[in-house]
Order: structure tokens, then sequence, then C-alpha cells
């Protein structure tokens, strides 16, 4: 009962087609005429439908329509076009008992009939400027491959569907056989397949077996020959060895196998595919209807494959910018894949301060590289480098894709916290501690080492103590550090140390304003206040006159006081002065000053004459706004028709007030001082040579005055032939210094 309700289904589908061309129209069943154009043509059709498929229902207007062709048949173009007329104009006609319903089935002509006739006869209608007919149109025609419902000729209806009288005449059941076939004379039918399937798959490198059958053996007494052609679809000829390729069926053969070989290009490759036709049997066998049979191959790519990875191990990137992941394929590859890859925080966190995967990177066929960009966040707070690591985890072509490997990408911070000193300028008391504040602004959230150095400042490292480092804790707006201010003992009060700080482990990440040093002023933690009672004494000449000195205050070391007496008079200058017998040296009243200034210019005045240059010692004339005069003046042009001046200064290496020029270097005392005097006697630089000759009471001598000595000794020597001029010179110098500085200190000593 089951299969009479599909054949019943079928042949709906397929009377459906048949019934195409008037589907709306109600069709008849007329019994065939014996007279007529169609006489002579398909006798075995008892019953013609009307209408038509030209629409006629008339004989008489349709024996006049076929009247026109009749020249045409007589001409022999082909055996089958009464055939092809005749089934057009008077169809077959056939009912149909679907169960209680009862159908009429009219039959078209073939496609293939339409077109064997068309192309035999078209040229002769041609020789008289006639052209086939527009309503005879093949396209219109149902193909025999499609539908056994046309009409070839009722021996092959019958024979190829089955189809059995009842007893009722006129009235046939078809039962419908599955399968596509090929008619040979319409007598036998071909078909290839895989195994009995129209499909079969193959793994690249290897050949599919193709099987060719025909449904009974072949009845010419010679051999068959069936040509086999190859169609690409997915599958390009490079992949296989394309066709035509033959098949031999020998008298009374029914099945052969075609071998088609596949090739392995090494190419990682999805699945692919190519049809497999049977074209044509030999052409010696006419009258061959033949429809496609097909077969389709897939060539499976199961053992080539792509390797996939990270380009590095290590990438980096910028806080608040994508970290960019380049991923490279080693192999060829002819796929379409994506690749998966997963995130995982190490330092880094998720969400935090990077986008979480997954990820899907995508590979084009032939595509080697792609890149992977993952974002990261700004937090806006200042932190060390922060890592995540990124994996590939998976692909959508797992058979095809081989990965591996992991990366680690570092985010660098670009914020910043930027930390200065809360004080430029402070002071403290010798033996007292002075706290520095460190001001931070931005948050951070890291710890970092701040380094304390030393700028500047006239005071020395037995002055103070301050710390290495200073330790900045994550979070904080603020640190400070201790500088221990040491108490030596030595009157040297307003000294100065000047610090800046510097981040030594995260530089990139603190800032510290280095141009704003903090000074701190060392002041003397006690002061001695003296003076003499009484203020004013007067004694007889030849008498010792007894000065009382009285002192306020208390100071744990010993000091001397030294008198200076002005004009005369017994007015008392009183001056702390360090034991260690350096005051002399810088000071004003000292007793070895003027002797040391006076043989330093009587040594330059005696030189001059040797190198026969006249010169004279503080000259009149050339006073400055204050009264002073210089040193001396050449009474002959020195140097570019000018004379010489020249003032002379011994400055003291030791004085406190000058201990940063020291600290420099040896000379930078005596330069500071050359540059002090050439600009007190600037005016008289349009018609004078000015020379200061700045010696320091350590020997060191200003680099402008080495070089006038040296010029001096040189025209000494060249005056007098003896090239040792220069060398004297500077010995007497030294040695004129050595006197005053033992005078200076010898006049500071305290008298028993």
């Amino acid at each position: 009962m089951q299969d009479n309700r599909h054949s019943q289904a079928i042949i709906v589908l397929l009377a459906a087609v048949a019934l195409g061309h008037s589907a709306s129209q109600e069709i008849e069943c007329r019994p065939r005429s014996s007279k007529g154009f169609c006489a002579n043509f398909a006798q075995n059709v008892p019953f013609y439908a009307v209408p038509n498929f030209r629409g006629g229902s008339v004989m008489s207007e349709i024996e006049q329509e076929l009247g026109s062709y009749k020249n045409l048949v007589s001409s022999g173009c082909s055996n089958a076009l009464g055939h092809f007329l005749c089934s057009y104009y008077y169809p077959p006609c056939y009912q149909l008992n679907f169960g209680n319903t009862l159908k009429t089935l009219r039959l078209p002509p073939c496609q293939e009939l339409c077109h064997y006739v068309r192309s035999s006869c078209e040229p002769v209608m041609a020789r008289y400027r006639r052209s086939w007919p527009a309503h005879l149109d093949c396209s219109q025609f149902p193909s025999v491959c499609e539908t056994n419902l046309c009409f070839p000729s009722s021996n092959s209806l019958q024979k190829h569907q089955s189809m059995q009288p009842l007893s009722v005449p006129g009235t046939f059941v078809f039962r419908y056989q599955k399968g596509r076939s090929f008619r040979i004379n319409d007598e036998n039918m071909v078909s290839i397949s895989v195994g009995g399937r129209s499909s079969a798959t193959v793994s690249e490198g290897q050949a599919i077996a193709v099987n060719i059958a025909l449904d009974r053996p072949a009845q010419y007494g010679t051999t068959v020959y069936v040509t086999l052609d190859t169609v690409e679809q997915s599958a390009r000829s490079a992949d296989y060895q394309p066709g035509p390729y033959t098949a031999s069926f020998y008298p009374g053969q029914t099945t052969t196998t075609v071998f088609i070989p596949t090739i392995n290009d090494e190419i990682a490759e999805n699945s692919e595919a190519f049809q497999i036709s049977i074209s044509s049997i030999n052409s010696t066998h006419s009258n061959i209807v033949s429809c496609s049979d097909t077969l389709t191959v897939v060539i499976a790519d199961d053992h080539d494959v792509v390797t996939c990875g990270f380009s590095d191990t290590i990438f980096e990137s910028i806080e608040g910018q994508h970290s960019l992941l380049t991923l490279i394929c080693t192999d060829e590859h002819e796929i379409n894949f994506t690749l998966q890859v997963q995130t995982q925080g190490v330092t880094a966190v998720e969400g935090e301060d990077y986008s979480p995967g997954p990820y899907s990177v995508k590979f084009e066929a032939g595509q080697q590289q792609a890149i992977l960009a993952i974002p990261t966040v700004d937090n806006s707070v200042a932190e060390l480098v922060e890592t995540f690591t990124a994996r590939i985890v998976g692909s959508d072509q797992m058979a095809k894709v081989v990965f591996g490997g992991e990366a680690e990408v570092s985010i660098q911070d670009n914020d910043v916290t930027k930390c200065r000193l809360a004080a430029q300028n402070s002071s403290t008391l010798e033996g007292t501690t002075a706290s520095v504040v460190v001001e931070c602004q931005g948050q951070y959230d890291f710890d970092c080492n701040l380094q304390i150095t030393v700028v500047g400042g006239s005071a020395t490292g037995a002055d103070y103590q301050l710390p290495q480092l200073v330790t900045l804790r994550a979070g904080s707006e603020q640190t400070s550090f201790d500088v221990v201010v040491l108490s030596d003992g030595i009157e040297d009060d307003g000294e100065t140390v000047a610090v800046c700080i510097e981040s030594i482990d995260q530089p990139a990440l603190v800032l510290v304003n280095e141009s704003r040093p903090s000074f701190i002023t060392i002041k003397e933690s006690t002061k001695i206040f003296c003076h003499e009672v009484p203020q004013n004494v007067s004694v007889f000449e030849g008498e010792s006159a007894r000065v009382v000195v009285t002192c306020s205050g208390s100071l744990n070391k010993d000091f001397n006081l030294f008198l200076d007496t002005k004009d005369g008079s017994a007015t008392a200058l009183w001056k702390e002065v360090s034991s260690r017998g350096t005051h002399g040296l810088s000071c004003r009243s000292s007793e070895g000053r003027h002797s040391r200034h006076a043989a330093i210019n009587g040594i330059i005045h005696r030189t001059l004459s040797a190198a026969g240059v006249p010169s004279r010692l503080e000259p009149p004339g050339l006073s400055r706004s204050d009264g002073k005069r210089p040193d001396g003046v050449s009474l002959v042009p020195w140097s570019a028709g000018r004379p010489l001046v020249w003032d002379a200064t011994c400055a003291d290496t030791f004085a406190s007030s000058l201990r940063g020029h020291a600290t420099r270097g040896a000379g930078c005392v005596a330069e500071q001082a050359e540059g002090r005097k050439a600009g007190k006697y600037a005016h008289l630089a349009p018609a004078y040579l000015f020379q200061a000759i700045a010696i320091e009471t350590s020997g060191a001598i200003g680099p402008s005055s080495r070089s006038f000595l040296k010029e001096l000794g040189r025209r000494v020597a060249a005056e007098s032939g003896d090239r040792r001029a220069g060398s004297y010179l500077l010995q007497r110098l030294a040695v004129a210094i050595q006197r005053g500085n033992a005078a200076a200190v010898l006049g500071c000593a305290a008298r028993s």
C-alpha cells in the first residue's frame, strides 16, 4: 500500500510536468483518425489530446496548418520530422487511474527529438529563406533526461516505464523506477557509481575506482566504448588527473572499472570535489539518446596541515594602546580558517589592565601572517610593568591546522608621578637635624627609591651627613629625609648645601624637578660677643696699656682675638679667628698681606725692565671712581700699540666664602679674582691693555695670569738669552707668596 502511494505521488509530479503547456485547460482524449497528415505516423497511439500544444481543437484547422509542412517532410531532411509534428499537433493522450481519480495525460514531444529534427531540417529551410517556427522552440519541451513522460516512441515509453494494459482500454498504470539512465538504441541503460553510490570520497594522492555498468549485455556483437569526462568543481586539474577516460565493454560484458588518480600537492586545503560524467558512446551506434549520469568525487586532504604560532615569545605595548601580536603560519595552505586565542593575566588584571579574550584571528587562503590587536586600559595610575599571556587554543579547521606556543605581553605604563622638594631654602643650626620634605602628585601603586645628591654649596662633607636614598611608598603623597648638620667647632657661619632628588629604579614613572634643588643654610649654634672694658683707654708713651675684654655666651672651644688699630687711635676691633691659623691669609689687617702684595708688584716691575719694557708703580692719573689706582703701567706699548696696566691680587684658597669655587679645581679661585679685577678696570680698555695678576695663597695661578707670565718670561729670555728666565720668574713669585703666607699666619698667633 505504501509503495502504491509513493508511485502515485511521483506520477502526479511527472504528470504536472507533461501538462504544463495547458494546465489551466480541460484536456479531452479523442480517438485517432486513420486519415489525414498523421495517418502514417505514430500508429501505435490510439488517442490524441485536444486542445493540442498549439491550442487547436478543430481537426480541419489542424490539418490545414500541418499541410504547410508537407514539402519539408517530402524533402526527407529527417525521418523523424513526421513523428515530431504529429506529437505536437496530435499529442498522445492517456488516462491514468490515481486511486478513485481518473487523470488525463497529454505527452509532449521530447526535447531531444526536437533538436534532432531541427538540426537536420533547419539547413533545408534556410535554402528557401524560411526559419524554424518560433512555436516549435525546442526549449519548451521536456528532456528525456528529466522525465520519461515525453514522446520519442510508444514502444520505448512502454518498455522503460513498464506500462501494462489493464482491463479498461486506454487506462495504464506506471510503475516508476528510481535512478537516471542512458538509453542505447532504446534497449540498454549505462550507469556509473563507486560501490553503488553516486558520490565517493578518496584520500589525496590515491586513485578513485569508478564502476561503469550496463543493465544488460550489449547486443551489437562488437565492443562498446563509453567515454568518461571530468568536470572541475572545487578541485582543479592540478588536484587530479583530468579526463577524458574510456571504458570498454566487450560482447557480453556488463561492468568495468576505470581508475582516476588524485594528486598530493602537499598544501593544506579543504576537501575538494570534481565530477565524472558519461559524455558519449562510440558513434557507430546510431539513434542513441544520451542523458547525463554523473558521479561526484570528493578529495579529502587528510594529511597536509598548516602550522601556526606566534612570531615571538615576548611582545611589548603601551598602556592605553593596542597590544599588537603577530601570528605566523609556516606552511602553504588553500583553506580559510580561524584561530582562537585565549588570554590570561600574570601581573596584569583582566578587565582592569587589558580586554580579556577569547579572540578570533582569521586567515584567508594563502595568508601566512595576521595581526591580533588586544586593547589595554589606561587607568591613569603610575604602575610597574604588567604582563599577561596569550595562547592559541583552537581552530575551526582542527584537522588542517596545527598550533602551539605562548606569547607574553608586557604593558609599559605611560602614567607618571611628579615629585619635588617642598622647600627651596631652609636653615638649621650646627648640631641639629634638618628635615627635607618630598612632595608627590599623581597616583602610583609601587615603592620607589629616590637618590639624594649634593649639587652645590659652600659646606663640605665634614659639615653634614645625609642618607643616600629615601623610599617613596606606594600611594604616599609625601616623604622626607633628614640632613644631620655636624658641629665642627669652627666659626664658619652661613655655609650652604644644595641637595636634589633623582629616581633611580623607576625613572620612567617618577619625574623629579632637578632644576629646583633645596638649599640648606648652616648657622653657628653658638655666638660669642666680646668687647673691651673700658672702650677708650689712654697711657703714657713707653708704657703698656692693659685692655680688658669681656665676652658673653659660652663656647666649648678655644679661640683667639685679634686687635686691629687704625689711624693711630686706640680703638680696637675684635674678631674671632680660627685655631687653624688660616684667618690671617684673608684678613685685611694681617701682617703679611701688604708685604706679599708689594713683593709681587716688585717682581713684575723688575722683570718688565729686564724684558726691555720700562714701567712705573702706582701711576697717577689712572685712578678708579673710588680713588684706587692700578699697581703699575708700562711706559711703552706692550701689545697692539697699547701700554700694559696690571693689578695684582692674592686670593685665599681656604677662605670660607670661596670654598665653593676652590672645590671645583685648582686655580678656580684665582680665575674668579681675575674676573673681578677686569670688571673694576674695564674703563681703561680703549687706551690700555689691562692684565690682572691673580695668584692663590696655595700657589695656583689664574689662567689669564699664567698666559701673561709665560709671555713675560719669553720676552726676558729673548732679551737676556737665558731660556730659564720664565722658570726663575715663577720661582720668585712662589717664594714671595710663601713668605707672605708665613707672615700672615704668624701674625694671628697668640702672644704669650
